[in-house]
């Protein structure tokens, strides 16, 4: 007698894995951390350097790349001026230990979708990850826009009752 033992798991109920991102760091902890944070929901893979980040580009087809700022051989900046070469609209989020004024410019003008300092803030960084897949799937840019200034003036709000409260425990607690 035979008995099947193969249970259905329902494979259309699983969430399907939207959108196809290289990390690019040469700390492999770094890698490691984002690999754990993103691969459950997304399809990735990862580079230790620029130069290998663009071998992956040529065969494969990204959604997006996230790089580190500051890698021996080639910068982020760099990587992210090579990619933008090959496909304009590739979105890239930078990362950095190193985040400074004039890196975040840098940054923003040669074209990165965002740009984020070393710790992450995680659930910044996954809503960036979110609205990327929201673009992939295809919500009009107005309800982003609309969705990002949102999120952005609650972000801002609350920076400004900490730098607030700051201010006030400076001045010995009296109110402003």
């Amino acid at each position: 007698m035979t008995v099947n033992l193969s249970i259905s798991i329902g494979l259309e109920s699983l969430p399907r894995k939207t959108v196809k991102i290289l990390l690019v760091d040469d700390d492999i902890t770094s890698i490691q951390a984002l690999y754990e944070l993103l691969d459950f929901h997304h399809d990735v893979h990862y580079a230790q350097d620029g130069h290998k980040a663009l071998e992956w580009f040529a065969t494969v087809s990204f959604d997006l790349v996230v790089t580190d700022f500051n890698m021996p051989g080639m910068t982020g900046i760099d990587l992210l001026e090579a990619v933008h070469k090959c496909q304009k609209d590739m979105r890239v989020i930078i990362i950095t230990g190193y985040a400074d004024v004039e890196n975040a410019i840098a940054a923003v003008n040669h074209g990165a979708y965002a740009f984020f300092r070393k710790p992450l803030d995680i659930q910044d960084f996954m809503k960036t990850i979110g609205d990327v897949e929201q673009e992939i799937k295809g919500l009009p840019q107005v309800e982003i826009d609309h969705k990002q200034l949102a999120d952005e003036f609650i972000r801002l709000k609350q920076a400004y009752e900490s730098l607030q409260s700051e201010l006030n425990q400076l001045q010995g607690g009296q109110p402003t």
